[in-house]
């Protein structure tokens, strides 16, 4: 084995090349220092390759850095090889390396000149100016239309949902409210999407991490979507590994909308069957990866359609039938995975189902680490034993001022306007408030200069500031957070985000709340609720209905559908509106079993009045 080695590195049968300098030292020192230091400076150039090809996935022409950095390696070798020949003769060695390096650096031409037409049509620094240019004025443009846009929907969204809380409303009217309501939220999603998916290609979405509760998450996003899927007859199920961590750090809000998104698109275009959602760990590979899956019944997706499923503004022949979305779903889904490390994949076969699944890392965290903020749900007033709290409302829109004064009103706080930051600033100085919501674009003097002023000011340490405002940027919530507000709300909100953000911001302590219904208080019999309930409407009410129409609503509550409860409700006489107020309050309540109990002791009951009636003469009556 040596003699083999010899006869390669050192032979005997030929002379040193060190012979042909004469062995004078300067001439052999000169040729060995040049080629060492060509060969370190052959070396470095692949080690920044490398690096940049690691941190730059992205750019197209990787395997010709790859070839490009092997050509440039055995180049170095090459010069290595010289320095060794002077002393040992192993010129087959060096003819050998010089040959590879002849292949290489022909391969790697050749590479060269299939890629040159994509070298030609790169962009040059101005062509990239001006593209930059572009993308700039359409960032500013889609921000200053999500604002005009936002605005209005605020007004819309938001007293279409303090109407519908308005037990006076007419059935009817309930309908036209939620109608309105559904189609504001429509278009609010469709301009979410299209800013979302504008930030994602210009290269500003970033991950958010937290500490959150999986757990919690999950949960909401059940009770969120299950009674969309009970709408259309579907059973929604959630499979969670009991493996599965409940605590975790990662980008929650990505996490859902992802969820959300596949969970709802399963929903839509599944018609019967069933929608599962599944958690799990990767038992046999990576510790902690988690594993989401969204499998459905649904009629499928053609093989020749499943290629452009994550493509904007691409939709599915189902997809275009169905008239809904827009085709941004799936893209920012995936767009939003990729960033948290995974990649979403599609397994579909035409009239058995479809599986969406993606595995992400994910870092584990303890219960101490996660900060609980109270539900906003369980405020009722300003608790008795404190002083009324003073809220400023600054906006120069009169409708989200009155949007705002009715939902703090009801809850006790003292409330006062001012439609620009000048006023604000002003009536902040005299009045001294507890908390000001604060709009950033208005005339006179902006939301960002009222901020400063009254955060310059001694009395303005201790005021919560919460920008209400309809720019729905990331660099904007940071840029609001950075000048002293201490929150930040995007419009349009909801009551719940509202309340959500003085509670978080106010205390416990300036609140009384309403009983948790999971744990009764003492000395309560557990029947104030059913005997509240009882009050609204007892037999007499429902025995002026047809029997028939009783067994229906029997029926609706039973499988809890407030579609179908409400369907009936439009159907009693105007002289009977007590009746419809009645049950469109208690249904806004969720107790369809009151509404069970009470039609079923009709139905039960053999004395009852009310007989059944032809339904020729209900139609006829409704």
């Amino acid at each position: 084995m040596w003699q083999i080695l010899e006869t390669i590195f050192s032979p005997k049968q030929y002379m040193p090349h060190g012979s042909c300098y004469l062995w004078q030292t300067p001439l052999i020192g000169l040729h060995v220092i040049s080629d060492l230091l060509i060969a370190i400076a052959y070396f470095s150039i692949p080690a920044m390759l490398i690096y940049f090809i690691h941190q730059r996935r992205d750019v197209p022409f990787n395997k010709v850095f790859i070839l490009f950095s092997l050509f440039i390696i055995s180049c170095g070798v090459g010069h290595l090889l010289d320095i060794w020949t002077l002393w040992h003769p192993a010129y087959w060695l060096a003819g050998l390396e010089r040959a590879f390096t002849a292949l290489i650096s022909c391969y790697t031409a050749l590479e060269l000149m299939v890629l040159l037409p994509q070298f030609l049509s790169l962009k040059t620094p101005e062509e990239l100016a001006v593209v930059e240019a572009a993308n700039h004025s359409k960032s500013l443009f889609l921000a200053h239309m999500s604002h005009e846009l936002r605005t209005p929907l605020n007004a819309i969204l938001g007293f279409t949902e303090l109407m519908s809380r308005d037990a006076s409303l007419s059935v009817k009217h309930h309908k036209y409210v939620e109608i309105i309501n559904r189609s504001g939220e429509h278009l609010l999603g469709l301009i979410n999407d299209v800013l979302e998916m504008s930030k994602i290609e210009a290269g500003k979405t970033q991950l958010r991490e937290n500490d959150f509760y999986l757990n919690s998450l999950i949960q909401t996003l059940e009770e969120l979507l299950r009674l969309k899927a009970e709408s259309k007859g579907l059973k929604l199920v959630v499979e969670k590994d009991p493996q599965v961590p409940s605590n975790i750090h990662g980008d929650e809000s990505k996490l859902r909308q992802v969820l959300i998104n596949l969970v709802s698109n399963a929903i839509k275009f599944t018609e019967k069957g069933s929608v599962t959602l599944r958690i799990k760990t990767d038992n046999f590979k990576e510790q902690n990866t988690l594993i989401f899956e969204v499998e459905d019944t649904g009629s499928g997706i053609a093989p020749a359609e499943q290629n452009k499923l994550f493509e904007a503004f691409s939709q599915t022949e189902t997809g275009i039938k169905s008239g809904q979305g827009t085709g941004l779903g799936l893209p920012i889904s995936q767009k939003f995975v990729q960033l948290m490390g995974g990649e979403i994949t599609v397994k579909s076969e035409l009239n058995k189902g479809t599986k969406f699944s993606f595995k992400i890392p994910i870092k584990i965290c303890k219960n101490s680490q996660i900060e609980i903020t109270p539900t906003s749900e369980n405020i009722a007033e300003v608790a008795l034993n404190q002083s009324k709290y003073r809220i400023l409302i600054v906006d120069d829109d009169p409708k989200n001022c009155l949007l705002l004064r009715n939902i703090l009103g009801s809850i006790g706080f003292e409330i006062r306007e001012a439609s620009n930051g000048e006023e604000a600033v002003e009536i902040f100085s005299s009045w001294k408030p507890n908390l000001i919501f604060m709009d950033m674009k208005m005339p006179v003097m902006d939301g960002y200069t009222a901020t400063q002023k009254i955060r310059v000011s001694p009395q303005g340490e201790d005021t919560v500031i919460i920008a209400l405002t309809a720019q729905a940027f990331e660099e904007d919530r940071q840029y609001i957070l950075s000048i002293g507000c201490d929150d930040f709300i995007r419009k349009p909100f909801q009551q719940q985000d509202i309340l959500a953000a003085i509670s978080r911001h106010l205390q416990d302590e300036y609140y009384c709340y309403k009983e948790d219904s999971s744990t009764p208080p003492e000395n309560n019999n557990g029947h104030d609720e059913t005997q509240q309930l009882d009050s609204l409407l007892d037999l007499h009410d429902l025995e002026v209905m047809p029997r028939e129409w009783v067994e229906q609503l029997s029926e609706s509550a039973a499988q809890c559908s407030d579609f179908l409860i409400l369907q009936l409700i439009e159907q009693i006489p105007s002289q009977h509106s007590h009746l419809a107020k009645a049950l469109i309050q208690i249904v806004d309540e969720f107790r369809y079993d009151k509404i069970f109990e009470f039609t079923q002791r009709i139905i039960n009951n053999p004395t009852c009045k009310n007989k059944p009636q032809p339904r020729q003469q209900c139609q006829g009556k409704c």
